[in-house]
């Protein structure tokens, strides 16, 4: 006696529409700390140090601890890119599986990480 075949469950591969908003996300707030980064840690032109007034009490009221010096702002924007890598890896995972739930997984990752972001530039 043959076993009855089971239909499979298998979940409705997700469009390619669902993604591009987080991703557009992803690649902005990437590209923008790391330009920061290059621009104030490893390019350093004194003029656009000068336009940021690190170390003023303005600066560091409005904008938190890691104003204090340019070598701070450079690396709290490093810190912020390496930590949004998991969340671009987590979007190359759900484009190539396109699966609901790597879909999820991805906008979960990147939610976490840009709420986790403010809170670790007010240490």
């Amino acid at each position: 006696m043959k076993p009855i075949a089971s239909p499979k469950t298998a979940a409705k591969p997700v469009s390619w529409w669902a993604l591009l908003p987080g991703i557009f996300l992803f690649l902005s707030f990437w590209s923008l700390f790391f330009s920061e980064w290059l621009t104030i840690g490893i390019i350093a032109d004194p003029a656009t140090i000068g336009s940021y007034s690190f170390g003023s009490e303005a600066m560091l009221a409005e904008g938190g601890q890691h104003y204090r010096t340019a070598n701070t702002y450079a690396t709290s924007a490093l810190l912020a890119w390496v930590l949004l890598l998991p969340a671009g890896l987590a979007f190359v995972q759900a484009m190539r599986r396109r699966t609901p739930v790597r879909a999820l997984l991805a906008y979960g990752i990147l939610s976490v990480t840009l709420t986790v972001l403010p809170l670790l530039n007010s240490l």
